[in-house]
């Protein structure tokens, strides 16, 4: 996976569940094999989670990215998700009307689809 997590004192770590942390390995094997991985699990079993700490490895990694979202209450979940990880606010672009997150530079951005 990517660099050791270092956790704000500000901020409760997340544990995953032990299938999230499963799922989440899976996620980065398939992802050596595949340009675009779906991850489909039940209703509340914790994708905005398992994304979050994904997303979180990876813009600590030094990477960025783009998450596509079919609402605005999905992107305030996800926003909020990223930041209980390890995330800050300036790390996190929200593309869409006229949010004052908008960050066009930020290593994760959002937008509705």
């Amino acid at each position: 996976m990517s660099a050791a997590i270092t956790y704000r004192p500000d901020r409760t770590p997340v544990a995953l569940r032990p299938y999230q942390k499963v799922d989440l390995e899976a996620i980065y094997k398939a992802f050596k094999s595949f340009r675009r991985v779906l991850y489909v699990i039940a209703t509340g079993a914790g994708k905005t989670v398992v994304a979050g700490r994904y997303i979180e490895q990876q813009v600590l990694a030094g990477k960025c990215g783009l998450i596509i979202i079919q609402t605005g209450e999905l992107v305030e979940q996800m926003v909020a998700t990223c930041l209980r990880f390890a995330l800050d606010a300036d790390q996190i672009g929200v593309l869409w009307q006229d949010d004052t997150r908008t960050n066009p530079g930020a290593p994760l951005r959002g937008c509705p689809s």
